[in-house]
């Protein structure tokens, strides 16, 4: 799995909230995703194989209609299969009523494009929303970041570990919190992801816990990745 992660744009969000009915351009993180896309498509195409790539849409509110003209044009041009292809959406997204914005994620469905949520336990979430989603087969997967296994910056710790560097060590509430998450994601039927692991600490975790897959930057993982050459740079 290759995954290219965005950060949330919330200028991108505010602006799409103001836009005008009559006006139907698309946000400039839009236009980045698709331009970012289509790189990414022109080099996996034919290296593909049985590598998926990622991508975390940036825009909270993607994708749009306009999204999926921009892809259904990249898939013809490149000839990479859709169903190598999982995008990552906010949650925001996914409670979105609108209907064509419905039909929008209904139309990546019927093309084999997996839809995944990122930064699950940051932002505010719903169970029962993720619940619903995994229900109907809208959604396939749960991506968490290892951030949220980190100490508070200020947290009062033992004198035995004030000489450790924070990052190596986790909060154990965090830690139980969102190993019973992973299990509560993996019993709704999703496959769980943790991302930018930086120490062998979260590494340890993620096995631990059970996550089905892991990405990241640590010994553990670059020995992994070194053993097999990557079809994307």
């Amino acid at each position: 799995m290759i995954g290219w992660e965005a950060e949330l744009d919330l200028a991108a969000s505010i602006k799409r909230g103001r836009r005008s009915l009559g006006n139907s351009s698309p946000p400039a993180s839009e236009a980045r995703d698709i331009s970012l896309l289509r790189e990414i498509c022109l080099q996996a195409a034919s290296r593909i194989g049985s590598h998926s790539v990622t991508m975390t849409l940036s825009d909270p509110m993607a994708p749009g209609e306009t999204f999926i003209a921009a892809l259904q044009e990249i898939l013809a041009e490149t000839g990479f299969p859709p169903t190598g292809l999982r995008l990552t959406l906010h949650e925001r997204r996914l409670a979105d009523n609108d209907r064509e914005q419905a039909f929008v994620l209904a139309v990546l469905i019927d093309w084999g494009v997996q839809i995944w949520v990122a930064r699950f336990g940051q932002d505010p979430s719903s169970l029962r929303l993720l619940r619903e989603c995994a229900a109907s087969g809208l959604i396939s997967g749960i991506g968490l970041d290892a951030i949220l296994l980190k100490i508070p910056t200020g947290s009062w710790r033992p004198v035995e570990e004030a000489g450790r560097e924070t990052d190596e060590l986790l909060d154990p509430v965090a830690s139980r919190f969102y190993a019973a998450s992973c299990t509560a994601m993996q019993a709704l039927g999703l496959k769980t992801h943790l991302s930018r692991i930086t120490n062998s600490t979260q590494y340890a975790f993620a096995l631990s816990a059970g996550f089905d897959e892991l990405g990241g930057g640590c010994r553990e993982l670059e020995s992994i990745a070194s053993l097999e050459a990557l079809p994307c740079p």
